[in-house]
């Protein structure tokens, strides 16, 4: 496929699912989140790629979020042992051992709030015992919003294992993220997800996920609950 066609289709697909996480974010009842994902993985060289997402979005002390923008991801050299625990997933930069991130995003809720976001990540990633992989993403973003500027810092440990059916092979994971955040100068939000990653036809990923958030910025512990589904496409 020439590099105009692919680049084309990856963001006529990515603008599709940018679409349809505004049409969900006026239909959502109040009780729980429905937050639908596009992630599209382009390779740029065997550790480069970008990384362009378009989905919908319910942060820490936040409204409900639609959120769009390209990221560009760099890796080290793939490791034997990670390698082997994910040979048959389609994103190969779960074999890395160090993965950095640079993106940009921005976000707009129903009403009208606009949010400008520079995102810089870091992730590590080393196996452990019984073939569980961890991940251990760290995140800074500078967001810009209605005018005001602030920062915050997002931890998230992720603790995965790939498990066989037959021939067919799919990746439970529990994940707990903590947010640190400008705006109230202590730790704000904690967050606890678990999702299944179930691969099909080689370069694409459908994922469901479940999280529980715990927001305590505000003078009011707040409890929200979300389900998403993700698509990830890898090309």
């Amino acid at each position: 496929m020439r590099a105009e066609g692919l680049t084309a289709k990856v963001f006529s697909v990515v603008l599709a699912g940018w679409n349809v996480s505004l049409l969900s974010q006026a239909a959502t009842a109040q009780t729980i989140d429905l937050c639908p994902e596009v992630d599209a993985y382009v390779s740029l060289s065997k550790s480069a790629r970008l990384w362009v997402q378009a989905d919908r979005t319910r942060e820490e002390g936040s409204p409900v979020q639609s959120e769009i923008g390209p990221s560009l991801q760099l890796s080290l050299k793939p490791l034997l042992k990670l390698r082997q625990l994910t040979e048959r997933q389609p994103d190969k930069f779960k074999s890395r051992t160090l993965n950095l991130t640079i993106g940009y995003r921005y976000l707009q809720s129903a009403g009208n709030v606009t949010e400008n976001r520079i995102v810089l990540e870091a992730s590590p990633r080393f196996p452990l015992v019984w073939k569980i992989l961890v991940t251990d993403r760290n995140r800074g973003e500078l967001r810009w919003i209605n005018g005001g500027t602030s920062w915050r810092y997002r931890n998230r440990l992720t603790m995965e294992r790939e498990v066989s059916v037959g021939s067919y092979a799919f990746t439970p994971y529990i994940r707990g993220e903590g947010y640190f955040d400008s705006n109230f100068n202590k730790w704000s939000a904690t967050a606890l997800i678990a999702g299944i990653v179930f691969p099909f036809k080689k370069h694409f990923e459908l994922e469901p996920t479940f999280q529980h958030m715990n927001q305590t910025g505000g003078r009011a512990n707040q409890q929200v609950e979300t389900l998403g589904l993700t698509l990830s496409m890898y090309f």
